[in-house]
């Protein structure tokens, strides 16, 4: 669930400064677990990643290695 100022809401991430909260965003719980309290993170992790098909092995090295079509079996770039 998340809390938040529709009319307020700013991303004030920069280049030089990329790790920004956005404003107007006060409050976030994730599995019942607040993760943001007055726009600070509390440390808490409620959730997990989901990682389901379209997911690279190796560690996301783009070395050319992707999912391939329906079938869903990793497959060699052959343009790189």
């Amino acid at each position: 669930m998340v809390a938040f100022g529709p009319g307020i809401v700013a991303d004030q991430a920069t280049f030089e400064n990329p790790h920004q909260y956005a404003v107007g965003i006060p409050l976030v719980i994730v599995n019942g677990v607040v993760t943001i309290r007055d726009g600070e993170h509390t440390g808490e992790l409620g959730g997990r990643a989901v990682r389901g098909h379209g997911r690279a092995v190796g560690g996301g090295d783009n070395t050319g290695a992707r999912w391939g079509g329906r079938s869903g079996a990793l497959t060699q770039n052959r343009y790189t």
